[in-house]
Formats: C-alpha cells, structure tokens, sequence
C-alpha cells in the first residue's frame, strides 16, 4: 500500500472538512495538510491527529501561502501525492448594485480563477450552450419563480449533504483514476455507485 500524502485546499468547513474527516480515517493516509484562512473546525482534528494533520492558515488566492502549504507538506511527508482542490467562496451575498468591485473580484479569485491556474489542463469542456444561460447571468435580481423554487429546494431536504460528493472524492483519490477516464466530466454519483469504474 503506498502512503498517501494530501494537500487539501478549503479543508476548513463543508465539503472540504467532511473530505479531511475522511481522509484522516484512511489508513492510507500519512500526513495531510490543510491550507484555509479559517482554520478553528480544525483544531479537535489537530489533537486527535497531531503527527498526520498539518494546517496552514492562509489565502490560497495568494501564490506565498499557496507555496508556504506545499514546502510545509514536502518537508512534513517529503512528497505530495495527491492536491484536492476545494477552496471558494458563495460572498458577497447582496443586491447587485450594493456590492463593490473589489468583493466580486476577489469572490472571482477564489472561486474561478484560482481553479484556472491549478487545473487548466485538466478542466474539460462545459456541458450545453452558454448562450442560453446569458439572460440569468446578465440580470440583476432573481425573479420571484426562481427564488420560490430555491426556497422550496432548500426546505425538502432533497439538496446534497457535504459528506455525499466528499465521499466521490475520496474515493477517486484511494482508488485513482482510470487512464481510460483522464480528460472527461466525471459526476459524483457515478463515482459513488460505481458506474466509472
């Protein structure tokens, strides 16, 4: 079995903190790093696992602590065999005209640009036409149909738990990707079933 070394990304709440609970219980496992910059829901972690889990507090749009994490890790575990990267943002929450430049810039470079960077050669191409979706993206307030189907969605309790898409990429990660797979959109259920494998 060979030892397993994880750099994850937004480790500190959600998804990310399900998938380090997760990884932290496979045996496969030997050390993981945490970067965030909200690190608390971590710390009964950090003493439960004080030689197998590593946190570095920090922005992971920013290419000093991005690098501070992965030299952390190398020195740590001498290696990285695996990068999940799980950081973003749902902020700013407001109206349209209230929000500042700044705040969407920098919601941006969590939550799209940072992924760019790291994962480009991978990212595949997006499913249907754009253009179809260019109304809802242009508009500045949500109309009240969509907003009654949100609220209705959240209250049925039908929308994912964290630990249901954690646990698709726990396992691409212990079990790996076939060479067959590299390159196409890959779904969580799919994983989790089964099916791609």
């Amino acid at each position: 079995m060979a030892a397993k070394t994880v750099l994850i990304t937004g480790g500190g709440n959600g998804i990310g903190l399900a998938t380090v609970k997760k990884r932290l219980a496979s045996a496969k496992v030997t050390h993981l790093l945490i970067i965030d910059i909200g690190v608390s829901n971590l710390t009964p972690l950090a003493q439960q696992y004080p030689r197998k889990l590593h946190i570095a507090c920090g922005n992971e749009t920013k290419q000093s602590d991005s690098l501070k994490a992965v030299n952390t890790l190398i020195e740590k575990a001498g290696s990285i065999s695996d990068l999940i990267l799980n950081a973003g943002t749902f902020k700013p929450v407001g109206q349209l005209p209230t929000i500042t430049i700044e705040a969407w810039k920098a919601t941006f470079d969590v939550t799209f640009l940072f992924y760019c960077r790291h994962g480009s050669a991978g990212l595949a191409p997006s499913p249907g036409d754009q253009r179809q979706h260019h109304g809802n993206i242009q508009s500045k307030e949500l109309p009240p149909s969509k907003v009654d189907f949100m609220k209705k969605l959240s209250g049925s309790g039908n929308l994912l738990h964290r630990d249901q898409p954690a646990s698709g990429f726990l396992k691409l990660v212990e079990t790996g990707i076939r060479e067959a797979m590299n390159g196409k959109t890959l779904y969580w259920e799919d994983i989790v079933n089964g099916y791609v494998f």
